[in-house]
């Protein structure tokens, strides 16, 4: 029963989870503090993207990576620094990057084939966020029409993509826990 645990990917966590909302790295903290109040997800994800013509030729995920998350508190608590209190239209206008996390590591991104173990022992080894490709079956234009206010989603390449985050596996291995059960679970 535990082999057949192990066959598990990512991409099965990524079931139902919504597509990420993006902001762009070079955008401002009015920007972000803009994005979260228009929109109802806790946090916008930040991503860097290079399309410049000399990278024209690499992988169109080399091109765009998310490089972090920016939620209100992270907002809140950056604006609140004595520094920025002193000009808060100077705060506003610096970029989101300033709000990040300067943790290397923390976000990384893995293939929808990635095993779930292999993405335990990331999780263990410090990841607080996994980046997934997901495969959708609406059109974005659709997807808009579903969050109006809300900036768009991270779309590259015909791609979406979704958090998975350590209480996301830690929830999943819990829903599996019949697996280890040598008797059924009754009530």
């Amino acid at each position: 029963m535990a082999v057949s645990f192990l066959r598990y990917e990512v991409s099965d966590l990524c079931l139902a989870k919504p597509a990420l909302r993006s902001l762009s790295a070079s955008a401002t903290v009015a920007d972000a503090l803009e994005a979260l109040k228009t929109c109802e997800e806790n946090f916008i994800s930040v991503w860097d993207c290079n399309h410049s013509k000399t990278t024209r030729s690499l992988d169109a995920g080399q091109l765009c990576r998310c490089v972090g998350k920016v939620c209100m508190v992270d907002v809140i608590c950056y604006l609140c620094k004595d520094d920025n209190l002193v000009s808060p239209s100077a705060a506003l206008k610096a970029p989101v990057s300033a709000i990040l996390s300067k943790i290397p590591g923390q976000v990384m991104h893995v293939e929808p084939s990635c095993s779930l173990l292999a993405a335990i022992d990331l999780i263990l080894q410090g990841v607080q966020n996994l980046v997934v490709p997901i495969r959708t079956r609406l059109s974005s234009s659709s997807r808009r029409k579903q969050h109006p206010k809300c900036t768009t989603t991270t779309f590259h390449n015909g791609q979406e993509f979704c958090w998975l985050t350590q209480e996301d596996v830690v929830r999943f291995l819990l829903s599996s826990i019949g697996l280890f059960s040598p008797i059924q679970l009754s009530p």
